[in-house]
């Protein structure tokens, strides 16, 4: 993988006052992903719900499906080709490595966030986009820019929160922590290949955890653990 641009505060976790949690800047990067995979997480056990483990080790899941294909994997690209249970394992893993680096204390965790949680960083409540209730193309990654492919996270500043918090709008769908009907985890954000109505904020989908396509990626928020 290649990158000429780095993303600004790439490891950010942002915060406000009415939010009891911080998330993610950007969606998960390939860059960031790679220390996962580069620290053996495929391998160890630690990190993998049994269901997870399970589904890895029957598909011999090693990285990410599209991890060696050029269209998906430059650095400051979302991390695509990921199934629920490989982000659930993610974010186990970065618990214990920001709990190492004292970033996190032992009362703290991350993972993915709820529908409830995303939509408050997406102002949802207040108006219809991220940014307010006017789609602009210029503002997010879907079907109108017509690039019919992921872009770098920081690509689309005018469509950040108030926060800082880009990208909840268009690029992937992100997946979250809640499931429809306990058989599929939902998604939340749009993506680059459907048009500006599946870009609001209260748009949804789901798919199946063990799916890992092109277009679904994640982003993490690090929570007190009374509310894991």
């Amino acid at each position: 993988m290649s990158e000429r641009q780095e993303v600004p505060g790439p490891d950010d976790f942002v915060g406000a006052p009415a939010w009891p949690f911080k998330i993610g800047r950007y969606p998960a990067t390939n860059k960031q992903y790679a220390r996962f995979v580069d620290a053996g997480g495929y391998e160890d056990t630690r990190w993998w719900s049994a269901k997870g483990w399970h589904y890895r080790q029957e598909e011999e899941w090693k990285q990410p499906r599209l991890w060696h294909d050029p269209t998906w994997n430059r650095h400051s690209q979302p991390v695509v080709g990921v199934s629920w249970y490989e982000t659930e394992a993610y974010c186990a893993w970065l618990t214990a490595t920001l709990r190492q680096r004292g970033e996190i204390d032992k009362n703290q965790q991350v993972r993915l966030p709820t529908e409830a949680e995303w939509q408050s960083t997406a102002h949802t409540a207040d108006h219809a986009y991220p940014w307010g209730d006017a789609f602009e193309p210029t503002k997010a990654n879907t079907k109108e820019s017509r690039l019919n492919q992921t872009t770098p996270v920081h690509m689309y500043p005018h469509g950040a929160t108030a926060e800082g918090i880009y990208d909840l709008s268009g690029n992937v769908w992100e997946w979250s922590a809640d499931w429809h009907e306990g058989k599929y985890p939902r998604l939340k954000g749009g993506v680059f290949w459907r048009d500006k109505d599946y870009a609001k904020s209260s748009a949804r989908n789901r798919y199946y955890p063990h799916g890992r396509l092109d277009y679904n990626g994640f982003r993490c928020v690090v929570v007190p653990l009374s509310r894991g």
